[in-house]
C-alpha cells in the first residue's frame, strides 16, 4: 500500500470512528445501525476519542473514551443493547477510558464502561452490560482502587447493589483510602443499604470492622455524619468491634464526644451495661483519649500555621486539638456528677497529694466549673491532660514520659527553653527509673543536649542560669548510655546519638565553666575525665572524641576550645581509628588546601596535641604520617617543624626504614621485646 493511500485509509478510519462515537454520545439507535450495516470493513468500536466536556466544571479538562463508555455514561441503554447483541465479538467490554476529573490536576483516572455507569446511577445499562457483556463486577479504576459497588453505593441505588451482590460483586474491597461500601453508606447516611449490607450474608460482615488509612471504621463514620439510626444498627451487630480505635485513639464513643453528638453519645452511655463495661470504664476512656489527643496529638500551635487547603473535610478534622481535648474531659465530668446512670458521684481516684514544679503547681479538675475555667487556656490545658495521664496509666507509663517530651517540645516551639529543659529533665529521670528506658532514649539524651546547647546560644551572658546539678546529672546518663550502647554491637545509631550528645555536652563546658564557682568548676572537669577514662571509641570507625572535634567541613567547626578541654581532662591524643589514623591525621586533612587557610588556629591545636604527648611520626594504614596528609604546603611546613623525634621514636623508625628484624630478638640476651615495645615499633 501506497504512502498516499495508507494516509487515506487512516484519516477514513478516523473519520469513522468520531461518526460512531457521536451518534453513540447522543443515542442517536437509528442513525448508528444505518451507519454500521453500510460499513464493510472491521468496525473501530474499541477505539477512543479525545474531546473536552461541554460541563462548565470540566470545560478545560479532556476525556477519552471508547463509544461504549460514552454511551454508558450518558445512559443510553439501548445504543449499549444493540452494540452487545449485535458486534459483542468486536467489543472489548474491560477497555478502559480516562477522564480527569478535576481542572488543577492533571491526573487522568481510568474507568470502564460498568464503572461510568454505575456512578451515573444508569441501572439499566449496568444491566445490560453484565448480561450482555459479561462485565467485571469487581473492576477497581486504577488510580484510586475504587470498586463498581462502592461507585454504586455512592448512588444510593439500593437495588443496583443487590444487583451487583448477587453478580458477584464483593464487599470487601477497599479502596484506595481504605473505605468499603459500608463505609461510604454510614457516611452517606443510607439507612436501607446499611441494613442490606449487614443482613446480605455472612462474607459482609468481614468489612463490618475494616479501617480506613485514618483508622476510621464503619461505626466511626455513622458517627461523624451524625447518623444515629445507622449507629444503632451497625452497634448493635454481635460481630462489631466497638472498641477499635482510629490513628487519634478514638473509639466510636469518643468520637461523638469530640463532635458534639449528644443524642449518639447517650445512646453509647444507655447501652454500657449490654456492652459489659462500667461507667468508670467508660469515664477513663474519654479522659484517656483527651489527654492522649492533647498531649501527643499535633501540636495546637502548629496546626493553626497550616494551610486551609491542606485540612480534611470531614467534620471532626476540623475541630482543634483544645477543643477536643475539652470535650472529653467534659463528658467525663458530666458522666461523673451529673449521669442518670449513676448511682452516685464517681470520684477521681489516685490524684496527685502533692503538687509539683513541673506542673506549675497545678492540682487536676475536680469539677466542671474548674474545667471550664481553663478552656482558653492551652497551657493549663496540656497540663491538665499530663496530669490525667498520671493518674490513669502511672508516673512511669512510657505514654505518660512521652507525653512529657511533646510537651517539652511545645515550649521549644515557643522559645521556652528553661521551661523546656525543666520539663525534659523530669521526663528523663521518670524514664531512668524505668527497668527498660525506651529505644529511643539515647535520642532523648541528645535532644536535652541540644536543648542546653540553645540555652547556652542564646542566653551566653546569663549561662548561671543552667543549673551545673541539670549540666553534670544529664553527663552521667550519657557516659552509662555509651558504656551499653558499647557493649551491644547493633545499636549503633543509638551510639552516635550518644556520642554527639556528649560532644554537645563538653561543647557547652568551655562556655559554662567561666560562670561557675571552683567547685562547680572542679565537678565539671571530673565528670570529663570521668569520660576519658573510658576512652571510648566509635564501633562504625574507631573515631574518639578527638576525631570527632576535627570532623568539621570549615575552621568555623573547628573546636579548639574543645579539643584543649578534652586534653586538659587526659584524652589520648594517640588513639587510632579503623584506618591509623590519629587526631594529629586529621588535624593534617582536614585543612583544605587554601592559600587563606588558618594557620594560628592550625598551630594552636598542633602545639596541645603535640605537648599532650601526640606522636608526629606515627603512620596510618596508608603509611602516611600526619604531615603527608595535607594537601596545604603552609599547613605540611608547620607540621615538620613540629617534628622533634624523641630517640625512642628515632629508633623505632630506624628499625622499620631498615627492616630490622625484631620479632623473637632477645635484647642483651634478656626476654624478647614486649608487645607493647612491639606495637610501637610498628606505628613507625
Amino acid at each position: 500500500m501506497s504512502e498516499t493511500s495508507y494516509s487515506k485509509l487512516v484519516q477514513s478510519t478516523a473519520s469513522l470512528t468520531n461518526e460512531i462515537f457521536n451518534l453513540c454520545r447522543n443515542g442517536l439507535l437509528e442513525q448508528l445501525e444505518t451507519l454500521l450495516n453500510t460499513v464493510k470493513t472491521s468496525l473501530p468500536l474499541n477505539e477512543r476519542v479525545t474531546f473536552r466536556p461541554t460541563d462548565l466544571l470540566l470545560l478545560f479538562t479532556t476525556h477519552s473514551l471508547t463509544s461504549l463508555i460514552i454511551a454508558s455514561q450518558n445512559g443510553h441503554a439501548n445504543i449499549i443493547e444493540f452494540l452487545l447483541k449485535n458486534y459483542r465479538s468486536q467489543i472489548d467490554i474491560e477497555k478502559e477510558g480516562t477522564i480527569n476529573f478535576d481542572i488543577l490536576s492533571s491526573e487522568d483516572y481510568n474507568l470502564t464502561a460498568l464503572w461510568i455507569a454505575t456512578t451515573g446511577n444508569h441501572f439499566e445499562c449496568v444491566r445490560l452490560l453484565v448480561e450482555l457483556g459479561n462485565a467485571n463486577v469487581n473492576y477497581c479504576t486504577t488510580n484510586t482502587k475504587v470498586s463498581v459497588l462502592q461507585a454504586a453505593t455512592q448512588t444510593g441505588n439500593l437495588e443496583m447493589i443487590k444487583y451487583l451482590k448477587e453478580k458477584g460483586g464483593s464487599l470487601e474491597v477497599q479502596n484506595s483510602d481504605g473505605f468499603t461500601p459500608l463505609m461510604v453508606a454510614s457516611l452517606c447516611g443510607y439507612k436501607e443499604i446499611v441494613q442490606y449490607l449487614l443482613s446480605s450474608n455472612e462474607d459482609s460482615l468481614v468489612t463490618l470492622n475494616l479501617q480506613e488509612k485514618d483508622g476510621r471504621s464503619a461505626l466511626h463514620f455513622a458517627v461523624i455524619s451524625d447518623q444515629l439510626e445507622i449507629v444503632k444498627l451497625i452497634n448493635e451487630s454481635k460481630y462489631v468491634d466497638k472498641q477499635l480505635k482510629d490513628k487519634e485513639g478514638f473509639t466510636a464513643l469518643v468520637t461523638a464526644a469530640v463532635t458534639g453528638n449528644d443524642l449518639i453519645f447517650d445512646y453509647f452511655i444507655e447501652q454500657h451495661n449490654a456492652d459489659g463495661r462500667s461507667l468508670v470504664q467508660i469515664i477513663e476512656e474519654l479522659e484517656l483519649a483527651g489527654s492522649s489527643c492533647g498531649v501527643i496529638g499535633k501540636n495546637e500551635d502548629q496546626e493553626e500555621a497550616d494551610d486551609d487547603d491542606d485540612r480534611s473535610d470531614d467534620s471532626d478534622d476540623m475541630i482543634s486539638n483544645s477543643e477536643k481535648v475539652y470535650r472529653c474531659f467534659l463528658y467525663a465530668m458530666k458522666l461523673r456528677f451529673t449521669s442518670v446512670a449513676a448511682d452516685e458521684t464517681i470520684e477521681k481516684v489516685n490524684l496527685r497529694s502533692i503538687p509539683i514544679d513541673i506542673y506549675e503547681n497545678r492540682r487536676e479538675c475536680k469539677t466542671v466549673d474548674e474545667l471550664e475555667a481553663i478552656i482558653d487556656d492551652k497551657n493549663a490545658l496540656r497540663l491538665e491532660c499530663l496530669l490525667v495521664l498520671e493518674r490513669l496509666l502511672g508516673e512511669l507509663s512510657i505514654e505518660h514520659i512521652d507525653a512529657l517530651y511533646k510537651q517539652s517540645s511545645v515550649y521549644a516551639e515557643q522559645k521556652k527553653f528553661r521551661r523546656c529543659l525543666q520539663m525534659c529533665m523530669y521526663a528523663r529521670r521518670l524514664e531512668e527509673r524505668r527497668k527498660e528506658p525506651s529505644q529511643s532514649y539515647s535520642q532523648r539524651l541528645l535532644y536535652i543536649a541540644v536543648i542546653m546547647s540553645t540555652i547556652v546560644q542564646r542566653l551566653a551572658n546569663t549561662m548561671e542560669e543552667l543549673e551545673s546539678n541539670d549540666y553534670l546529672e544529664l553527663f552521667n546518663a550519657v557516659i552509662g548510655e555509651l558504656k551499653k550502647n558499647q557493649a551491644d554491637e547493633g545499636r549503633v545509631q543509638m551510639e552516635l546519638e550518644t556520642f554527639q550528645a556528649a560532644m554537645s555536652l563538653i561543647w557547652i563546658a568551655t562556655k559554662l565553666l567561666p560562670f561557675k564557682s571552683k567547685d562547680e568548676q572542679e565537678s565539671i572537669l571530673q565528670i570529663i575525665r570521668k569520660l576519658n577514662r573510658y576512652n571510648f571509641q566509635s564501633t562504625v570507625d574507631k573515631s574518639s572524641f578527638l576525631h570527632f572535634s576535627l570532623c568539621g567541613e570549615s575552621f568555623v567547626d573547628l573546636f579548639d576550645e574543645t579539643i584543649q578541654l578534652l586534653l586538659q581532662c587526659g584524652a589520648s591524643p594517640n588513639l587510632f581509628d579503623l584506618n591509623g589514623n590519629t587526631p594529629l591525621h586529621y588535624l593534617a586533612a582536614f585543612s583544605p588546601d587554601s592559600e587563606n587557610c588558618n594557620l594560628y588556629k592550625v598551630r594552636t591545636i598542633l602545639d596541645e596535641l603535640v605537648k599532650a604527648g601526640g606522636h608526629m611520626d606515627y603512620r596510618n594504614t596508608a603509611g602516611k604520617i600526619p604531615a603527608e596528609c595535607s594537601l596545604n604546603k603552609n599547613v605540611q611546613d608547620l607540621f615538620r617543624r613540629q617534628q622533634q623525634l624523641c630517640l625512642k621514636c628515632l629508633c623505632a623508625r630506624v628499625i622499620k626504614e631498615r627492616k630490622v628484624s625484631y620479632d623473637g630478638v632477645a635484647v642483651n640476651g634478656g626476654p624478647t621485646l614486649s608487645k607493647d615495645l612491639k606495637r610501637f615499633i610498628e606505628l613507625h
